[in-house]
């Protein structure tokens, strides 16, 4: 028998599981790391997908047909079912009015809503769970009462800022183009910016109305 023969010391086999646990500890932290990198860069598409989207729809009703007038709104201005949306995050609700500038157009009135929309019932037909979502809806009122013709409606994650207001800036000067911003800001708790940004076209009749929802700043 060869006397240097020894075989594995306990000495070694500790410091083989201590280095295998290091390596296990490193691989799993990567892992970790690799899978909160791809669900990150996923919302982010999502979001990018989401907001290009309804600010398509918005910007080529503005682009067809002008805008005449914008101001702050309540949900409550369109009739929306209250089984519909979850009421204990009304603070947060944000409502936008837009008037086209057509005259021969009927459905002149568009709304962009944002709020916390049921998206699970339980067997009562209760809401029981919701989410952020944001709306571009397209109508006109009859006799007090809203009609909708067109509806867009996408979903937000939690993890976006909801006490921001938007904003209206816009310029009229007789001597050049009247022209307006529309900003909606959809900031997420990282501090990423998805806002919504309307560039429109305005003539000397224009009006902006500032409320809880909307600021309205006319510029020189």
């Amino acid at each position: 028998m060869n006397k240097y023969n020894k075989g594995v010391t306990i000495t070694e086999i500790i410091l083989s599981i201590v280095i295998i646990g290091i390596i296990s500890t490193f691989l799993i932290s990567l892992l970790i790391q690799v899978r909160y990198e791809s669900e990150k860069s996923n919302t982010n598409s999502q979001y990018i997908i989401t907001i290009s989207s309804i600010t398509k729809e918005i910007s080529d009703d503005v682009i067809n047909y002008g805008v005449k007038s914008i101001s702050s709104c309540n949900i409550s201005d369109i009739s929306l079912q209250p089984s519909t949306y979850d009421n204990s995050y009304s603070d947060t609700f944000k409502c936008i009015k837009i008037e086209y500038d057509s005259s021969y157009l009927e459905d002149n009135i568009g709304y962009i809503l944002f709020y916390r929309a049921y998206t699970k019932y339980d067997d009562n037909g209760i809401g029981i769970t919701s989410n952020n979502v944001i709306r571009y809806m397209k109508g006109h009122f009859s006799d007090s009462l809203w009609l909708s013709s067109y509806s867009m409606m996408k979903e937000l994650s939690d993890d976006i800022f909801t006490d921001i207001t938007p904003s209206v800036k816009y310029y009229m000067d007789s001597d050049i183009m009247n022209f307006g911003l529309l900003n909606i800001p959809i900031i997420t708790s990282d501090n990423k910016h998805y806002d919504i940004n309307i560039n429109f076209n305005i003539n000397d009749n224009f009006t902006c109305n500032s409320g809880n929802n909307l600021i309205c700043n006319k510029m020189w």
